[in-house]
């Protein structure tokens, strides 16, 4: 976000200056980031129903069994959709010697989290003027601006959050810059000021609420997308994905 500030003061942009979200992270992408080459193997297809404890319990065991062959000491990790996941994580509380949490990671495929981080930003903000000012902008039609509130389309509600985030990040620190241009003598840090404008400002707590969930949003995205990993941004994501428990 510091980036796309700093870019918007200048009058024209470089020919190999990027400013989307896509873009400047494929730019921080080096040789020394990347990882070395993962050794994947593939199991045949189940012919029988997936969702049911049996075939869940076979999986299990397969992956626990497998990935110590792959990649020995290596944590096994099974990523499934919501209704496998259900059964999942039963059979962990059913059998903890074998399927416990210290024997296998389970995890939400990262299609069904980013679904419910928008659905979650969307129920804040609806009906606080937020799918108005994309029609305003003339970034999307009222339709597609009300779609996107309501996560019908997961590229589009994921650039509209990204947009919002950085228009939210520029306005703070518009704010943040006359703050200090009227302050006479000792200012307060950028994080000090937003601590106290949220402590004593309603409207920009919710505001800094939105930034704090898109930008953790971003983060997962960032995260799974370039690491394979969503769980690399931060312990903010654990405590998101395990519903605060540790």
């Amino acid at each position: 976000m510091a980036h796309i500030s700093t870019v918007l003061q200048q009058d024209t942009l470089a020919d190999n200056e990027v400013i989307t979200w896509s873009g400047y992270n494929s730019r921080l992408m080096t040789d020394e980031s990347v990882k070395p080459k993962a050794v994947i193997g593939v199991l045949p297809l189940f012919p029988n129903q997936a969702a049911t404890p049996s075939m869940i319990k076979h999986a299990m065991k397969l992956t626990v069994h497998d990935t110590e062959i792959l990649n020995p000491g290596q944590s096994p990790v099974l990523s499934v959709d919501q209704p496998l996941y259900a059964i999942a994580e039963q059979l962990q509380w059913a059998f903890p010697d074998t399927l416990g949490e210290d024997k296998l990671v389970l995890m939400i495929g990262t299609l069904h989290i980013k679904d419910k981080m928008h659905q979650m930003i969307g129920k804040l903000l609806k009906d606080s003027g937020w799918s108005n000012i994309f029609t305003q902008a003339q970034v999307f039609t009222s339709g597609r601006a009300q779609s996107v509130l309501d996560e019908h389309h997961i590229k589009r509600t994921r650039y509209a959050h990204q947009v919002s985030l950085v228009s939210l990040y520029l306005l703070q620190q518009r704010s943040y810059t006359v703050y200090c241009s009227s302050v006479q003598g000792p200012r307060e840090s950028s994080e000090m000021w937003i601590q106290r404008c949220r402590s004593g400002n309603l409207m920009f707590m919710f505001w800094a609420t939105i930034m704090d969930l898109e930008l953790l949003m971003c983060a997962f995205v960032e995260a799974a997308e370039q690491f394979g990993n969503p769980f690399n941004s931060g312990t903010e994501l654990v405590a998101l994905h395990t519903g605060g428990h540790e």
